[in-house]
């Protein structure tokens, strides 16, 4: 009788973790789900304040991140390709004094490719890729602006 090596089968399934200046914006808190093998998906939440650049006014941002992310690899090194949605809330007050305050809807396109160690157990993960945004919305109501923006994302968490 003989035995082979096995791989581990997957056990963890499930991902917490917080980015910074990726998918989210600033940051955004993340919960993740392994549903298939190699593929995964993404909720997250991001609140924060940003001021203007002369300090006229501050914008309220609020982030939710929605994704699907393909894995490729193996064993703990992975390649990840991914793609979905920003949805959020923009508040612009203009001063301190003034009641002219705008809300506006975010509504981008999202992706997301790069670099990720996650054990087949649990225990501690870690991401690193570029997340281009393209802003569905134009003018004031776009973010982080109109058009296409390529930014990048760093990730730490855990498995579970």
């Amino acid at each position: 009788m003989s035995y082979g090596q096995t791989e581990p089968s997957r056990t963890s399934r499930n991902n917490a973790y917080l980015e910074l200046l990726g998918n989210g914006g600033l940051y955004s808190v993340n919960y993740e789900r392994i549903v298939a093998e190699n593929f995964a998906l993404r909720l997250g939440f991001a609140a924060f304040k940003a001021e203007t650049l002369f300090g006229e006014g501050s914008n309220s941002i609020v982030t939710v991140p929605v994704l699907g992310n393909f894995l490729f690899g193996k064993k703990k090194s992975k390649f990840e390709v991914g793609a979905g949605f920003l949805l959020g809330r923009k508040k612009f007050a203009s001063s301190f004094l003034s009641d002219d305050n705008t809300n506006s809807s975010i509504i981008d396109l999202k992706g997301v490719i790069g670099y990720r160690y996650q054990p087949s157990t649990a225990g501690f993960m870690f991401r690193v890729g570029l997340t281009p945004f393209n802003a569905l919305k134009g003018g004031d109501d776009a973010y982080p602006s109109s058009g296409f923006f390529l930014s990048g994302g760093l990730s730490i968490g855990y498995s579970f």
